[in-house]
């Protein structure tokens, strides 16, 4: 079953990763395992993963400049 079902998540998560939204539905699964665990590390690389995915819009408009 998990080997006709996988190839099918992983080809339409990877065609739908380029929307925004996917992007951060896939940052709070990422948050919400990141949880279950008893130290901040993983939290910490979940916060790197999001302020590099979505940076902050005053990031933007100095480099823009």
């Amino acid at each position: 079953m998990w080997s006709l079902l996988l190839p099918l998540a992983k080809n339409t998560i990877g065609h739908l990763i380029g929307k925004e939204e996917v992007r951060r539905y896939m940052v709070e699964i990422l948050r919400s395992l990141a949880s279950t665990t008893d130290n901040k590390l993983d939290d910490k690389a979940v916060d790197v993963v999001e302020s590099l995915l979505f940076p902050k819009e005053e990031e933007e408009t100095s480099s823009a400049e």
